[in-house]
């Protein structure tokens, strides 16, 4: 997207954030597309040479508003999803609408060729991880990105006593529930693991809050409770919003896996508009251990549970339950609890 230079110097001269109101008349094809209000708004934030855009989509709905963000563009299986249900729910879905994939390329003020992950940019260790590590480090670019970073932050007013909601989506055979096990590359993140018998492990909700993981547990569903205290300081918003008193949801799933993302987005809309902690409701088709779960003890402290499944099962037999559980959900409708 090109962008005038007076708009770009507006920016840098303090006016970080340019609103759009659209009324359904776009460049940005999904930005008219089930939105739950008729109105649309963007708005840009300057990063070295380039203003990058962002959408925020709007419920009609009173009441505590959900943030749900998304920082990949090209992660979009849950898009329709949450248009859907910010329907029945108040809240705000946020998202990259500037084009490009997990990565950014940009160029800095000094006109320096560069990438960054939107989401290792809200700490200046994660910064500086990323960059030296999948780009180009200097202590320029970490500045730019650190300041477009606090922009992004006092645009979505994210604070203690706020819900975020994040949608994520992954390849199968790579990041997944497993990788926070023992010797998983997330392993010193996770608090609390539980697996759910049957269930793919590449879809799971990742939380920081001990409530919402007993509650996702109890309607079964894979889920990580985040070692707020602990977790490695990568610049994710997971961790960002767990040293900081906000109660984070991260829905992840295999890309175009559009039903369990469905599922388990109404779990955590349930969970996110709750005024107080409660189960869930029993979600159809999935199977609730009736035994006590195995809990290993994982270095640190961390306990693992994983309900009654074995690590070790078949892929074949993980695949047969799979199948079987999602021909149950596809004949009967997902119930959606009254908000408290």
């Amino acid at each position: 997207m090109n962008f005038s230079s007076s708009r770009l110097e507006a920016l840098k001269q303090g006016l970080s954030v340019l609103p759009i109101l659209w009324i359904f008349v776009s460049a940005d094809p999904l930005a008219g597309q089930d939105i739950v209000s008729q109105t649309a708004k963007t708005f840009e934030l300057a990063l070295g040479q380039q203003l990058i855009e962002f959408t925020t989509e709007s419920s009609s709905l009173p009441g505590d508003s959900i943030q749900v963000i998304s920082l990949h563009r090209n992660e979009d299986t849950s898009f329709p999803i949450v248009r859907t249900l910010l329907k029945t729910h108040p809240g705000q879905f946020i998202r990259i609408s500037t084009s490009g994939g997990r990565r950014l390329s940009l160029k800095s003020g000094g006109s320096k060729s560069f990438t960054m992950d939107p989401n290792r940019m809200f700490s200046p260790a994660g910064i500086e991880r990323d960059l030296r590590n999948f780009s180009f480090f200097s202590p320029e670019i970490a500045a730019e990105v650190q300041a477009f970073s606090k922009a992004y932050l006092n645009q979505v007013e994210l604070r203690a006593g706020k819900t975020v909601i994040a949608v994520h989506n992954n390849t199968n055979g790579g990041y997944s529930i497993e990788s926070y096990l023992e010797g998983g590359s997330e392993e010193l993140a996770g608090r609390l693991v539980h697996i759910e018998e049957g269930e793919d492990l590449d879809n799971f909700v990742l939380v920081t809050d001990l409530d919402h993981f007993e509650a996702l547990k109890a309607a079964g569903f894979n889920t990580v409770l985040q070692d707020n205290e602990n977790a490695p300081d990568d610049g994710s918003l997971s961790v960002y919003c767990g040293r900081n008193g906000i109660k984070y949801l991260n829905v992840e799933a295999e890309f175009g896996d559009a039903a369990e993302q469905e599922q388990m987005l109404r779990a955590a809309f349930e969970l996110a508009t709750a005024k107080q902690a409660y189960r869930l409701p029993e979600m159809d088709g999935r199977s609730h251990s009736v035994t006590a779960p195995r809990i290993k003890v994982a270095p640190e402290g961390r306990q693992i549970t994983s309900g009654a499944i074995s690590l070790d099962d078949s892929p074949g037999n993980r695949s047969e339950m799979q199948s079987e559980i999602r021909n149950k959900r596809e004949t009967t409708p997902i119930p959606v609890t009254e908000r408290r």
